[in-house]
């Protein structure tokens, strides 16, 4: 399950500001572009410090991503109905099962995970349509026109076999990224309950370095309670109990599949 969302960027951005005594006369962000962007930079390492403090991964970051497949493909890449852009922050291979189901609730299944060469194969003068059957994912080749590109927020794509016929929404479990927010209304990755470790994350890094400052004490007392509750929180989450994965190309099968294997996700039976 998915945690319910956590504050924006610019709702941790603001609580930084007035706790470090930078808001604006107005009560909004700082006008002075030094103190925003200093204010930007320790809210990201906050995040990153929090991130770091579980080596093994946080289980709130394996969550449910679903992407939509339609026959017209205006929300597909380059206008091909195969391939599908993955939300920002989102990339590497699903930690799962993919699951499909019409957008009209009526039907429901799995697809396999498969590789991008083998789509490539599947599809190659391929005219069959219908659910999704095979899926691949990688990232997405940079624009040739842009030198400076992010690799950290580099898109990844998925692509399956067949072409949809119908509209499907398309869900695996992914490890969500923690990635440096950049757009103000972005929010980060670990959920509500996590708001006040966010914060404190991002008010120990803003006195990380200053020795001088009276604060400084305090807020890593602050910090490390607030951690030491995040990671028990994210202990006591339920693990994903993950069915097995399978290439199409073992089984020889094409076209409209049903699982016989019991699939389950968090405890739920995922087929049909």
């Amino acid at each position: 399950m998915n945690p319910t969302p956590g504050y924006t960027f610019s709702q941790i951005l603001l609580e930084l500001a007035e706790a470090a005594g930078v808001l604006s006369e107005s009560g909004g962000l700082p006008a002075n572009e030094y103190e925003l962007s200093k204010l930007k930079r320790k809210v990201n390492l906050g995040i990153k410090d929090l991130a770091a403090l579980k080596p093994s991964g946080w289980k709130r970051l394996i969550q449910d991503v679903s992407i939509t497949c339609s026959v017209d493909g205006k929300v597909a890449l380059n206008q091909d109905s195969s391939r599908y852009p993955l939300p920002s922050g989102v990339g590497g291979q699903p930690v799962g099962p993919w699951t499909w189901m019409l957008a009209t609730g009526t039907e429901s299944g799995y697809a396999d995970s498969t590789s991008w060469e083998r789509i490539a194969h599947l599809l190659a003068g391929d005219t069959i349509t219908g659910a999704p059957c095979a899926v691949a994912v990688r990232p997405s080749d940079p624009r040739p026109d842009d030198a400076a590109i992010d690799h950290e927020r580099i898109r990844w794509q998925v692509r399956i076999h067949p072409r949809p016929d119908r509209a499907y929404t398309l869900t695996a479990p992914f490890a969500i990224s923690v990635s440096d927010l950049v757009e103000l209304e972005e929010r980060h990755p670990f959920g509500a309950d996590l708001d006040t470790a966010v914060l404190a994350a991002a008010k120990w890094v803003w006195v990380r370095d200053d020795r001088e400052d009276a604060r400084r004490s305090d807020w890593k007392n602050d910090y490390d309670l607030a951690a030491a509750m995040a990671i028990a929180k994210d202990n006591q989450l339920a693990p994903f109990n993950l069915g097995p994965l399978t290439d199409p190309a073992m089984h020889g099968r094409r076209g409209n599949h049903h699982s016989i294997l019991d699939l389950t996700l968090n405890g739920v039976r995922l087929n049909p």
